[in-house]
């Protein structure tokens, strides 16, 4: 057997192959890890934004059915600076069960908690609930018309506020502000 007719591979050019293949594995694992971590940073700043959004609206709603306190001179909201509540409707009595047609409500931050607590008048049950969580900030301010925004509520008789501001500073968001606007009160509530 001549050394001519044998044809393959040397030591050197299979380890160079090789290299190269380990070279692409590695580049493609990496890729691969970089892809997955963007998709969970980009899944927990979702999760988080859904948070807000679902907080948000449900501090919404219970301002827009938010309702003047009779013989309080107007005021809507009872603020002391760390915890707001009011006066709203409550739920449809779908079951037709005696009980008030108002709820108080009551938003204040604890601990980087968000907390609210929710009870039909007569009723002293009820639970704290646990709203939004990573809380760093929790600012409300009402809109005195020309007195601009306010960190206090309304106190002279005949004065309302138009709006109330949500400054929230939660998780990865520096700052969240949503206003809400103040629907007046009918003469007869």
């Amino acid at each position: 057997m001549s050394r001519r007719g044998q044809q393959g591979f040397t030591l050197l050019e299979l380890l160079l192959a090789l290299a190269l293949f380990a070279l692409l594995a590695l580049a493609s694992w990496r890729l691969f890890d970089l892809l997955l971590r963007a998709q969970a940073a980009s899944s927990a700043h979702a999760g988080q934004l859904r948070s807000v959004q679902r907080a948000v609206a449900l501090i919404e709603r219970d301002v827009r059915h938010g309702l003047f306190v009779p013989g309080s001179s107007g005021a809507l909201f009872t603020h002391d600076g760390a915890r707001l509540q009011w006066l709203r409707a409550a739920e449809r009595n779908l079951a037709d069960a005696p009980r008030s047609a108002l709820r108080q409500v009551e938003y204040w931050l604890e601990d980087g908690t968000l907390w609210r607590y929710s009870r039909v008048l007569e009723r002293h049950e009820g639970r704290p609930q646990a709203v939004l969580h990573n809380v760093r900030q929790l600012r409300w301010r009402f809109h005195l018309g020309a007195q601009g925004w306010q960190a206090r509520q309304p106190k002279a008789p005949g004065e309302t506020a138009q709006a109330l501001e949500l400054l929230l500073s939660v998780g990865d968001f520096s700052e969240l502000r949503r206003v809400i606007a103040l629907v007046e009160a009918p003469e007869d509530a």
